[in-house]
Parts: C-alpha cells; structure tokens; sequence
C-alpha cells in the first residue's frame, strides 16, 4: 500500500486506516439530519433549570419600597395643607386689638390613573410536553416583571403629556418623580461631576427647608460604584476574608448620615436602561416609521450649556405611537462652537401614517461609550403639522444620569393602586391560551418640595470598553 506521493506505508497501516474509517464514532453534532451511527444514539440532555439573565425581583429598587395605596377610581384627589397661616409680627396686636383673618393655604390636587398591560399566547400543546419548566409559569412570571420594571422606570420617568392631545394628561403615561419634583428649588444639576458628601448634604438641607426629612436616594449602580470609588484614596478598610486566608480590602457604601439624619442609599441595575437607544431590537410591524427627515442646524446666543461640551455632536431620533415605536433615524451631525450655543433639530414626520405619533425621543451621542442617551422626549402637541422643532441647550448630558432622593413616606410619596396586579384570560379562538397581566394606577408625591432629584449626575457606563485600564 501506497500514500499519495506513492511511498511505501508501514506494515499493517491500511488496517488501521480502515478501522478509523469504520470506526462508531459519537461526534458533537446536534442537526437531525447528521446524527449518524453512534450519533443518532446519542442523547442530548437539556439542563433541568433555565437560566435567568436578564433582571429578576432582587433588582427592583423603589417599587417593592414604596407605599401603596388603594383607589376607586379613574380619578383620585386629595387635599394638601401647604402653609400654614402668617406668623410673626402680623400677629401681635394692640392691648383692645384682635389680629385679621389668617387662614392656612390648602390645595386640592388630581391624579389620573394610567393603565398598564403585558398579554402572552400559548399553544396548548407547549403545556403539554415534557419541559423542564412549566411554560405557563414563565410566561406569567414574565408578565409580572415586565409590568413591574414599567412601573419602577415610570416611578422616575413618567410623562403624561407624551401626547398628540395639549391636555398635559393625556399620555399614556402617569408622571414620575423628574415632573412632579418642584422644579423652581428642588433640581440639582451637577454637570457631569461626580456625586459627593457635599452634594448629598445640600440635597438633604434642600428637603429639611420643604419640612421634610430625606431617608432614601435612589441611583443607578454605576453612580453608587462612583461614590464608593471616591473613598478610596481617603479611607482604608481591610478585613478578614470570608471563608478564605488572607484579609479583604473594598467597602460598599450602603448610608450616608446627612445633616438632617441617614439616608440609606440605593443602587439600581436597570434603572436608566430605558433611557439608552437600543438598535438591536427588531422592528415591530405596527411601529410608526422613521421621520421623513431630520435636520441639525446650530443656533447662536440661545443661552446654551455647552461648556466643556463644545465640538461635534451626532443626534438620532425615534418616532413612538401608542403601542410600538420605531427604528433610530440616521445620524445627524452639528458642531457647537460655543458655549452659549443650541441645536436646533427640526424633524419633519412622513405624511401617512399605520399609527399616529404621539411623540418622538431624541437621542444625543456620547463621547466616550458612543451609546446613544435619550435627551429628550418631546410631544406631538408641540408639532406644527407634521414637523417638530426641539433645541437642545445640553440641558441634559449624554453619559451622565440621575439621583433622587427623599421622604419614602406614605404621607409624602404612594404608588395609588386601582387595579393590582392580575392575569386576565382572554378568548380562546384557536388551540392557544391567551392572557394579559394587568396593572391600573399612577403616582401621587403629596409633597414635591420633600423630594430632590440631582441630574446630570457622573456614573461608571456599564460598558467594559470604555474602561481605559493603566498597567
């Protein structure tokens, strides 16, 4: 016998060559239509639990904290005593004087409810095969958690007048904690600096001087991570390890004791996820389309906040109906020379539409991550027919996020609840079980001068590769 170059191959060769041609061999194939020989005797053995990795119930900050309280109906209100009478020297009188009418200054105030919903289908024969989990159950479990993660991001970020209707109620949405926070003395902007003491401390004397005592701030992990971070050159702790030679080094700073008392302090996985552009989602066929055009023009002496942010600047915008939105626009480009400088945006709607807008996000780039950050949302009630003007003044920084912090109290924050969570069967028109988990409520701060909501806050993205790593 022979190789190819004709070569004499050792004695007993072409035996052994055969039986690694014949040979019962198993391989790592998993196509039906190639599991062959030993292969097709193979079994494949699927692990017995599902792995979770996206957000589970131990993520959820504000909303398994907040007071809930229920409603009967459509519209709550509710009466808010907001100062008491004149004091001091209008009140002192002469000896046979008696002082004028002082009455307090009470306010009636209205919330309506907003109605949230998460529907799953089913066949009936998915429940009926050997799973490893109950079908039904992940998908009620799903339901909950996506209704849930809605609710806790509205929390912070509901708009009601994300509407083509100028009623500033007309959203879908109830408004979150960045609306009803008074908006004349309770907003911290820190312009990309990083959270501190001082900071903290300001936002506690800022509640104190409302009569109300911050217990809680709530802030994405990369804001808590750079606030431990801050530590580190100031203050050492070592430890030893857990269950392990050798001392430990690190701390999580889990309370801050504020001039008015300790503010235990939160840190969230998923709160400002919502507020990234995410491409990788495939469009949804009832989604409104792109804008016909979108158009960057800078505008001069607009009283602009670009310091330390002139330069270029890249913008996409998506148009959002009732139920889906769209795909991101192109990117338009405009570069700011001034500090004092605006964008102006002018997006031109297509003219025919499956679903009528009702607002469009705009998302800004950042510099370092080139994630996209949502800037603005902004209602079609603000169009002149189908085009809509927004200038960005850098009101909000790309890169940057939000802490709020205040009164956790019942008397000062509830999450008022007409309908709590509940599966609703749906009809049966084929052989397929259809339900939706449904939630109906809104958000009441009583007090919005007892809440702060810092802004523009610096955090670590959670994105390794902007991680510039020094050996």
């Amino acid at each position: 016998m022979t190789d190819s170059k004709n070569r004499e191959l050792p004695q007993g060769a072409e035996t052994i060559i055969e039986g690694i041609t014949k040979s019962f061999t198993t391989g790592f194939g998993i196509t039906p239509q190639t599991q062959t020989d030993a292969a097709a005797l193979r079994r494949e053995l699927l692990d017995s639990e599902v792995k979770m990795l996206a957000f589970q119930n131990t993520d959820f900050t504000i909303y398994p904290a907040i007071a809930k309280k229920q409603v009967n109906s459509t519209v709550e209100k509710y009466a808010v005593f907001n100062q008491h009478g004149r004091t001091g020297h209008s009140r002192f009188v002469r000896e046979v004087g008696v002082a004028s009418i002082n009455d307090p200054n009470i306010r009636q105030k209205t919330v309506q409810m907003k109605f949230l919903s998460d529907t799953k289908q089913i066949s009936i024969a998915a429940g009926l095969v050997n799973n490893i989990a109950d079908p039904m159950t992940i998908l009620t479990e799903d339901a909950i958690s996506v209704l849930a993660k809605s609710i806790e991001w509205a929390i912070f970020y509901g708009d009601a007048a994300l509407s083509v209707d100028p009623d500033l109620q007309a959203g879908l949405e109830f408004d979150g904690l960045h609306k009803l926070i008074d908006q004349d003395t309770n907003i911290l902007d820190l312009r990309g600096e990083t959270l501190t003491e001082a900071v903290l401390n300001k936002a506690a004397v800022v509640i104190g001087k409302g009569y109300g005592k911050a217990t809680d701030a709530f802030m994405p992990i990369g804001v808590l991570g750079d606030f431990s971070n801050s530590f580190l050159g100031r203050q050492y702790v070592l430890q030893p390890a857990t269950n392990a030679d050798g001392m430990a080094t690190g701390f999580s700073v889990t309370q801050f004791n504020s001039v008015r008392g300790p503010i235990r302090l939160h840190g969230s996985t998923i709160m400002e996820n919502d507020n990234m552009l995410d491409e990788t989602r495939p469009q949804q066929p009832n989604a409104p389309l792109v804008p016909q055009s979108v158009v960057a023009a800078v505008k001069t002496g607009v009283a602009g906040k670009f310091t330390n942010y002139t330069g270029t600047h890249n913008y996409k915008v998506v148009v959002s109906s009732d139920e889906a939105e769209s795909i991101a626009s192109d990117a338009v480009t405009a570069t700011v020379a001034n500090a004092t400088d605006g964008v102006e945006l002018t997006i031109t709607l297509q003219p025919m539409y499956s679903a009528q807008p009702q607002f469009v996000s705009i998302y800004r780039q950042g510099k370092t991550t080139n994630q996209y950050y949502l800037i603005a949302r902004v209602p079609m009630s603000k169009a002149t027919g189908n085009v809509l003007v927004f200038t960005d003044k850098n009101d909000t920084i790309p890169e940057t996020t939000d802490v709020f912090l205040g009164e956790m109290s019942g008397q000062v924050l509830s999450l008022l609840e007409l309908l709590p969570m509940m599966r609703l069967p749906l009809a049966q028109m084929n052989a397929t079980q259809t339900f939706s988990v449904l939630w109906y409520g809104a958000l009441a701060l009583y007090a919005p001068k007892k809440w702060v909501r810092i802004k523009n806050v610096k955090y670590i993205p959670a994105m390794a590769s902007d991680v510039n790593v020094k050996f």
